[in-house]
C-alpha cells in the first residue's frame, strides 16, 4: 500500500475488508447453501460472520481432523511434509557423498551436491619448525584457534592462530627432565597439562576422528605418511620421518596438523586447485 503512495489509504483498506466480508457472506450463500446441508449449520456459519468469536487453535483442529475423517489418505498433504521431503533429500545427498566434508550450510536443493578429494585437506599450508627434536604429541584447542605440541626435546610448545590464520608460537614451556609424552586441553581456556617421563616405544601412532559429523580418521605412519580413513582416500606426503601424531581442527573440518620425527608440524588444508 506504502509503494502505491495513494491519498487516502485507510479507505482503500476498509474497502477492500468490505469486500472480504461479504465474499464471506457469498460463499455461505452460494456455495454452501445449495448442499442441502442442515439449516442450523447455516446459521451457525453465519453468526460466526455476524457476531465473530476469536478462532483458537482448537477449531482449526478440529476442522482438520474432520477432513482426514472424510478425505481418502494423501488427499490432504500433512504438516511440516515439506520440510521433512527437504531433510530427506539432503540426507540422501550426504549419504550417496563418497567423501562428504561440507557444513549442512554448503548444501544446496538448486543443485545435486558432490564432495571429491579435494574436500580433504592435503595441501601444507605452514610448517612448524621451532622443535628441536622429534614431535611426539599435538592437540588442538577446544576453538580450533590454539594448537599445542610436545616433544622428545623436553619441551611443550603453546601456538596461537593469528588474523592471516597462521600459527605463531606463544609459549615455550621448558623445565621437564625428560622428553614430553603428550599435552592435553583443559575445558578452561589457556589451560594446559602436560605430561612426561613415560617410557615410549618406536611403534606408537597416534589417530584421530575429524572431518564432517567425524567421518574420517587421520592416523600417522613409520613410512612418513598420513593416511585418512578406514580404507585410505587421501595419504599426505611431506614429512621426511615417522609421523607420531595427528589431531584435526573441531572448529575448521578442513584443516589438520601432523607431527613427525623430523621435528616438524606440518599444517594441512584444502587444495587451491
Amino acid at each position: 500500500m506504502k509503494q502505491l503512495q495513494l491519498s487516502d489509504e485507510n479507505s482503500v483498506i476498509l474497502l477492500l475488508l468490505e469486500q472480504k466480508y461479504l465474499d464471506s457472506l457469498n460463499t455461505i450463500r452460494e456455495e454452501i447453501q445449495p448442499l442441502g446441508l442442515d439449516p442450523r449449520l447455516l446459521h451457525k456459519l453465519a453468526s460466526k460472520i455476524l457476531k465473530p468469536d476469536p478462532v483458537g487453535e482448537e477449531d482449526t483442529d478440529v476442522v482438520k481432523k474432520k477432513l482426514q475423517e472424510l478425505l481418502p489418505i494423501g488427499v490432504l498433504v500433512p504438516e511440516r511434509s515439506l520440510e521433512y521431503l527437504l531433510d530427506d533429500d539432503l540426507d540422501t545427498q550426504r549419504g550417496q557423498c563418497g567423501f562428504h566434508n561440507v557444513r549442512d550450510s554448503d548444501l544446496s536443493l538448486f543443485s545435486y551436491h558432490y564432495c571429491d578429494k579435494r574436500k580433504i585437506p592435503s595441501e601444507t599450508l605452514q610448517v612448524l619448525s621451532e622443535h628441536t627434536d622429534k614431535v611426539w604429541f599435538l592437540t588442538f584447542s577446544h576453538d580450533g584457534k590454539c594448537l599445542a605440541s610436545s616433544s622428545k626435546d623436553k619441551t611443550a610448545i603453546l601456538w596461537e592462530m593469528d588474523a592471516d590464520g597462521k600459527f605463531r608460537q606463544k609459549h615455550k614451556l621448558v623445565g621437564h627432565e625428560k622428553p614430553v609424552v603428550a599435552v592435553l586441553w583443559s575445558d578452561e581456556p589457556f589451560y594446559l597439562s602436560e605430561y612426561d617421563g613415560h617410557k615410549r616405544t618406536r611403534f606408537i601412532i597416534r589417530s584421530c576422528f575429524g572431518g564432517y559429523d567425524e567421518d574420517f580418521i587421520a592416523s600417522g605412519s613409520e613410512d612418513s605418511q598420513v593416511s585418512k580413513g578406514l580404507r585410505p582416500c587421501r595419504v599426505l606426503r611431506r614429512h621426511s620421518g615417522a609421523v607420531n601424531c595427528v589431531s584435526w581442527n573441531p572448529a575448521d573440518i578442513h584443516m589438520l596438523a601432523s607431527g613427525s620425527d623430523d621435528r616438524t608440524i606440518r599444517i594441512w588444508g584444502l587444495a587451491k586447485k
